[in-house]
């Protein structure tokens, strides 16, 4: 099993610290966060906009998105390359050649284009991954100095985090960061929102007068805040991820060690369709830093395998495999009172047909093994089997065109507010 939240930044846990407390679980455990800039300190840096068929279930048009996609990927430092994965994901903001790729990726991707045509007979997408990465130094800020470790945490903090947005805010007039605040609900009158709270270590109970409230504290947290104050607790909700397994695959191309890699995030991805359900593949070139990472997969395999594994080491890809939300687990939230927070119970049912699905998208890809330059190595792998997968969890409070209780507007408003928006759908 591969615990998620064992991922540390530059040596430290921060990220983690306290969440039992303040963000207490039941059910089964999650990532989350109470850090200045969240979970974006410890994440993978991957990075796309809505796909092209994600809008026939959305109630809001792409073109309406497009421009702040195009903020975003500024704000974000998004390295994007138009090449075949702009078919699914469109292009948004500045075009660039990205980052240098390790040799391996370079040698697989030159494979890939040389045989873009049956790739495409075989339903097969591929690309560059989209990374929100700072590609050169900006002034006072530094760009990626591909030292290769980035699992660990960007010395250079070259990697987009939350806290780079932070700071911009925090130069202009009229903004202010309070820091120290716990927030446990709201009550919404005709002059304004007073937010509830709790401050420091003693936790004080603090309250605080605004115009406006705009909530974004992250999905379980954003639940727990709207269930103390505008839905019952207890009552039952609906939660979405990404189911995500893991796939060992070996190259047909030779490249130099696996010391080498210069970048360790993704470099390439895939897109396919499988049994009918757009399924995205992230490849991360297996080395001597990501095998730290990922040392419990490794431990997890048969003897033979492992050891097979450590032979074709410098030609190996581990792969990402994104099943879409509708064909993964299926969570049941609900919020229950208890001190010195509210509890959040999740209650997790695996898919029948994930894995199903994953392992026919495994077949695919070995037929198309010859054109792909590329194979599985041995078997799946679930991220974590017992509990979150991807950690993109989403659905507490979805939009709707005419919301109920538990429901928001396409922009936000929740229902039976007029001046409250969550940012956390």
């Amino acid at each position: 099993t591969l615990e998620l939240t064992s991922k540390k930044r530059l040596g430290s846990a921060y990220a983690w610290r306290d969440v039992e407390w303040e963000i207490p679980l039941s059910g089964t455990d999650w990532p989350r966060s109470l850090a200045r800039g969240g979970l974006s300190n410890v994440w993978g840096a991957a990075c796309y906009p809505l796909s092209h068929d994600d809008y026939g279930r959305w109630p809001i048009d792409e073109p309406d998105m497009a421009p702040h996609f195009e903020e975003t990927s500024r704000l974000l430092c998004i390295s994007q390359v138009s090449d075949g994965l702009a078919q699914a994901y469109p292009l948004y903001g500045e075009v660039s050649q990205g980052l240098e790729l390790n040799t391996l990726s370079a040698a697989q991707l030159a494979h890939w284009r040389d045989h873009a045509e049956q790739l495409g007979r075989q339903g097969i997408s591929f690309g560059r991954s989209r990374v929100a990465v700072r590609r050169e130094d900006d002034g006072a800020e530094y760009g990626c100095r591909k030292c290769g470790l980035c699992h660990y945490g960007c010395a250079w903090d070259a990697i987009y985090r939350s806290d780079w947005t932070l700071r911009l805010l925090q130069a202009r007039s009229g903004f202010e960061y309070r820091s120290g605040f716990l927030v446990s609900g709201y009550r919404e009158s005709s002059g304004g929102v007073t937010v509830e709270a709790r401050r420091g270590p003693s936790k004080v109970p603090a309250e605080m007068e605004y115009d406006a409230l705009f909530l974004a504290a992250g999905t379980l947290s954003t639940l727990a805040i709207t269930a103390g104050s505008m839905l019952p607790h207890g009552e039952p909700l609906q939660l979405t991820d990404n189911d995500l397994y893991l796939a060992p695959f070996v190259s047909s191309e030779r490249a130099g060690p696996p010391s080498d890699a210069f970048f360790t995030l993704t470099e390439l991805s895939l897109r396919l369709h499988v049994m009918g359900y757009p399924l995205h593949v992230q490849l991360y070139r297996v080395n001597e830093q990501i095998v730290d990472q990922f040392r419990p997969l490794l431990g997890a395999m048969p003897g033979t395998l492992r050891r097979l594994a450590e032979r074709y080491m410098g030609r190996m890809f581990l792969a990402f495999i994104y099943l879409p939300g509708r064909t993964s687990a299926r969570i049941e939230a609900r919020v229950e009172p208890a001190a010195p927070a509210d509890r959040v119970n999740l209650l997790l049912a695996r898919h029948e047909r994930s894995r199903d699905i994953v392992r026919q998208c495994l077949r695919h890809l070995r037929r198309s093994r010859d054109a792909l330059g590329m194979r599985p190595l041995g078997p799946l792998f679930p991220a974590t089997p017992s509990g979150a997968s991807a950690s993109h969890l989403v659905g507490g409070l979805p939009m709707a065109l005419e919301p109920g209780p538990g429901q928001c507007t396409p922009l936000g408003r929740l229902h039976g507010t007029e001046r409250a928006v969550s940012y956390t759908h």
